[in-house]
């Protein structure tokens, strides 16, 4: 059977089934989460678009788009449109946690999940391959809605005027193709791309957002991932019992769904970094693959554009035998202070133990100064978890 040819009978669906709502209760009931009436409500539209979509079959395309408006013949297709969900909020309120939740629980195979940058890097890097066509836009939209019946998507927000200017036709040419959006957002539509160049032109996709999803608040002020930061704390010793397992407890907590647990590497300016575990805004490395190999500053910055937090393992004593992974270690812990990522590491002992030898004496001073205030509430409560209310 064709991936949109399943049925609601392949998964029993009845009217008590309440899968979403159930797995979020035992959550709460485990102790992984705690009571939010807010995420509750959430809950219950994700539940609702998750049972149109098991009871719904897979839209019917008309060959020609523009035949639909004008055609009034009953025997003409019909689109089976489901509405999707525009979550809106404050940053930390576990948005990408319910959309993540919601994803792993959907059982049907085309179905795709994006940070909304990666998305956009995608759709112009497919126009780029579509130069020579009349309309490369259209064609790209028709790949994503061949590939998948569910996008979700990531932190929607526009800074760039070239996303702005092609939006508005994109998302038009998406819910034409029966597309169904679920994404997140620290702003509502309206305050998108506000006071950007030329916004007049998009407007049009404000209106499509506003037309094709159910705009919903995630309200509340408690902030799961700078207090997960603050509850847990960054810096663990090696030698301490269960470091790998405080870590794996804390990339769960940032991450919740692990949506890559068959991936085990991924790609930093064209070449593979290999990972233990990563999710769209959590990656987690060994010290080894990330400063006792050949980095440079710029796989650090790709890095941090990617994720909000980085987790690190095994953090050796560095001598002079290892001057060359110090240097590094030095230079991501600039990158990464710069840029504001959290951090949480296990290491050999204490940072100002960590370097022995004397050639980076001073520079490791300052890397030791920067890690400690990486532990501080004031460097999390403004760190890039926060960033987007900058914007």
């Amino acid at each position: 059977m064709s991936q949109s040819g399943q049925r609601a009978s392949e998964y029993s669906l009845t009217e008590k089934d309440n899968i979403l709502m159930d797995g979020y209760r035992k959550s709460i009931k485990d102790g992984q989460i705690r009571v939010d009436p807010d995420q509750e409500e959430v809950i219950h539209e994700l539940q609702n678009i998750y049972d149109q979509l098991i009871k719904t079959p897979a839209p019917i395309k008309p060959k020609k788009t523009l035949a639909r408006f004008f055609s009034k013949s009953k025997n003409d297709p019909v689109l089976h449109k489901i509405k999707g969900l525009y979550l809106w909020g404050g940053v930390g309120r576990g948005k990408t946690h319910l959309v993540d939740f919601f994803y792993d629980q959907l059982p049907i195979e085309n179905k795709m999940r994006l940070h909304f940058h990666r998305f956009m890097q995608i759709v112009h890097d497919e126009m780029g391959t579509l130069d020579s066509i009349p309309d490369p836009l259209e064609q790209v939209a028709k790949s994503f809605a061949r590939r998948t019946r569910v996008l979700c998507l990531d932190e929607l927000h526009v800074i760039d005027i070239t996303d702005a200017m092609i939006l508005g036709r994109f998302f038009q040419y998406l819910f034409d193709e029966g597309l169904i959006l679920i994404t997140t957002s620290n702003f509502h539509p309206d305050n998108l791309y506000k006071n950007g160049l030329q916004r007049d032109r998009f407007l049009p996709a404000i209106e499509l957002l506003k037309e094709n999803t159910k705009m919903v608040e995630m309200g509340g002020d408690y902030d799961y991932r700078s207090n997960a930061f603050k509850e847990i704390g960054i810096y663990y010793f090696i030698n301490d019992q269960g470091s790998e397992e405080i870590l794996e407890k804390h990339f769960h907590q940032l991450s919740g769904i692990e949506l890559y647990e068959d991936k085990k590497d991924i790609i930093i300016n064209g070449r593979l970094i290999p990972v233990k575990k990563f999710s769209p805004d959590v990656v987690w490395f060994d010290f080894n693959d990330l400063c006792n190999a050949p980095r440079s500053t710029e796989d650090y910055t790709e890095i941090a554009s990617y994720f909000k937090s980085i987790l690190i393992s095994n953090i050796p004593v560095m001598g002079y035998d290892l001057d060359d992974a110090a240097r590094r270690f030095i230079n991501m812990i600039d990158t990464f202070y710069d840029m504001r990522i959290n951090i949480v590491v296990s290491a050999e002992k204490e940072p100002e133990a960590l370097y022995t030898a004397d050639k980076l004496k001073f520079e490791f001073v300052r890397a030791v100064s920067r890690i400690n205030e990486m532990q501080t509430d004031k460097y999390i409560t403004s760190s890039k978890l926060t960033d987007d209310k900058k914007l």
